[in-house]
């Protein structure tokens, strides 16, 4: 029996891996293309990457990584978006110290961001935010 859930939970994870990462490409394409197609400075492109990002995040892993068709959509995306500010502060301020303190660029920057908090966000996502699937 124990099996069965650790395989549940196994698919689960590759799911969320799966769908984090068409997040992921999804928000480093338009991040590259605010910097260098729109000439927007990095850290209101990061912002503004950000914010798309936690929308279709919230809908790919709410529908297909956690496949909750139950619970309020509302209620979850409240939660999701309050905690997601607190990522999005981490974000920025991890942005400027890579960028302007250590030098990095800031493609490699966020790619090394979203590493680190991914990780993070599962547990989140699996634990409160779509906890009853």
């Amino acid at each position: 029996m124990i099996n069965f859930f650790q395989k549940i939970s196994n698919v689960k994870f590759v799911r969320y891996v799966f769908f984090g990462a068409v997040v992921a490409f999804s928000v480093f394409l338009l991040l590259y293309l605010l910097v260098n197609i729109f000439n927007l400075w990095y850290l209101p492109a990061s912002v503004i990457t950000f914010c798309f990002g936690v929308i279709l995040s919230f809908l790919l892993h709410k529908y297909f990584t956690f496949k909750d068709h139950v619970n309020s959509k509302s209620k979850q995306f409240y939660i999701f978006f309050v905690y997601n500010i607190g990522i999005l502060v981490l974000n920025t301020l991890l942005m400027y110290i890579f960028v302007d303190v250590f030098g990095f660029w800031y493609m490699y920057s966020q790619i090394s961001i979203t590493i680190i908090t991914a990780f993070v966000n599962y547990l989140i996502f699996n634990r409160f935010i779509f906890r009853f699937n």
